[in-house]
C-alpha cells in the first residue's frame, strides 16, 4: 500500500507496516489527533493493506484493493457518527458485521469515524468485542479526543497519536503540490494548525478568500463598535455554510490581537496579510479579547446541539458589541 503518501506521520507509518509484514496486527487500535491530521486516510490505507491479497505493503491493484477502493469489499465495514454522535445501535451493526466469519478473506476490518462522539451506552457495547472479539476482527477506531473515551475502552486498545504536521514539512509539501507560493502557504499551514486535510480544504476553496475577508471586515467593524454596520450586513455570516469554521477564524484573529499586545511583532500573526487591521484593534484589552474568545468557544459548543444558527450568531455579535462597551441593539 502507498504508505509513503501519508506525511508527517512517520513513527506510525513505520509500526502499521510492521504489523501488515509480519502479520502481527493489534486486535483494536486508536488514532487520536485533530481533525484533517491524516487519521481517516492512514486508517484507510492501513485497512486495505489488512484486506490485501498480493504485496501488502506496495500494492494497490489487487482484486480485493480494487474492492476496497471502489467501497464494495464485503469484508470492509465503515461507521461514522450519526447526527453528531456514535449510536449503540451502529456498535450493535459493528458487532454482527463480525460476527460472520470473512466471506473472502483471512480478516474482517471495522474503521469508526468520530468515535470521541459515542455514547456511553455506545462505548459499553464494544467493551465485550474489544476483550472477547474474533480473531479476525480488526477494529479501528478515530478520535479527535480520547478524554471523552471511557478508560474500559482505552484499556483495550493500541493508542497512536496523530501529533500535528511539522511546519516546515508541510510548507513544503503544499508548495510542491498547489500552485501556491510560499508565504501562502505558511498562512494555510498556520491557520489550519498542522492539519493537512484542513489545508487542503481551504487551498481548494476557490471562495475562501474572498469570504475570509468579508467576515473578517464584519467582526473588524463589530470589535470597533459600529453597530449599525454590523446589523446591516449580518448575513453575509448567515449566508455562509459552515459556521464552525468562520468561528475557527475569528478565533485566529484574536490569537493575532494578544499576539501583537504582547510582542507587536508581525512575523507571530496568522493573519499577517492583515496586519493593518489587527493594528487598529490593539485598543481593546486583553480581558475584552479574552471574553470575545470565551463566547467564541461557547458558541461552538452550542452549535453541536441543532441549536438555531441566525439566532446563536445574533446573539454572538449583541455580545459582542457589549463587551466592546458599544450602545446595546438587537442585530
Amino acid at each position: 500500500m502507498k504508505f509513503e503518501k501519508i506525511i508527517g506521520h512517520d513513527d506510525v507509518v513505520n509500526d502499521l507496516r510492521n504489523m501488515v509484514e509480519n502479520e502481527n496486527i493489534n486486535h483494536a487500535i486508536l488514532f487520536e489527533g485533530i481533525g484533517g491530521i491524516g487519521k481517516k486516510y492512514t486508517a484507510e490505507l492501513f485497512a486495505k493493506s489488512i484486506l490485501c491479497e498480493g504485496d501488502r505493503v506496495n500494492c494497490d491493484s489487487c482484486r480485493k484493493c480494487v474492492q476496497f477502493s471502489s467501497n464494495s469489499n464485503p469484508d470492509y465495514l465503515f461507521i461514522t457518527s450519526d447526527n453528531g454522535t456514535i449510536k449503540k445501535e451502529q456498535i450493535s451493526e459493528l458487532i454482527n458485521f463480525l460476527a460472520i466469519r470473512p466471506f473472502d478473506s483471512k480478516y474482517k476490518v471495522v474503521i469508526v469515524e468520530h468515535f470521541h462522539t459515542a455514547t456511553i451506552d455506545a462505548q459499553n457495547a464494544l467493551l465485550k468485542t474489544l476483550e472477547e472479539g474474533p480473531v479476525y476482527g480488526k477494529i479501528i477506531l478515530l478520535s479527535e479526543n480520547s478524554r471523552s473515551i471511557l478508560e474500559t475502552v482505552l484499556s483495550r486498545v493500541k493508542l497512536y497519536r496523530f501529533n500535528p504536521i511539522p511546519k516546515l514539512t508541510l510548507i513544503n509539501y503544499l508548495v510542491e503540490n498547489f500552485d501556491i507560493n510560499e508565504n501562502e502557504a505558511v498562512f494555510y499551514v498556520d491557520f489550519s494548525n498542522g492539519s493537512i486535510g484542513k489545508s487542503i480544504k481551504i487551498i481548494e476553496d476557490e471562495h475562501f478568500k474572498i469570504t475570509r475577508k468579508s467576515i473578517l471586515e464584519l467582526f473588524d467593524r463589530a470589535l470597533k463598535g459600529q453597530s449599525d454596520f454590523v446589523i446591516s450586513n449580518i448575513n453575509i455570516i448567515n449566508e455562509q455554510e459552515n459556521l464552525d469554521e468562520i468561528l475557527d477564524i475569528y478565533l485566529t484573529w484574536l490569537r493575532d490581537l494578544l499576539v501583537l499586545k504582547d510582542t507587536g511583532k508581525v512575523k507571530y500573526l496568522i493573519n499577517r496579510d492583515m496586519e493593518r487591521l489587527l493594528f487598529s484593534e490593539t485598543h481593546l484589552s486583553k480581558k475584552t479579547i479574552n471574553n470575545i474568545k470565551n463566547n467564541i468557544v461557547e458558541l461552538k459548543e452550542n452549535l453541536k446541539y441543532n441549536i438555531s444558527k441566525d439566532l446563536a450568531l445574533e446573539l454572538f455579535f449583541i455580545d459582542v458589541l457589549e463587551e466592546c462597551e458599544c450602545k446595546k441593539q438587537s442585530v
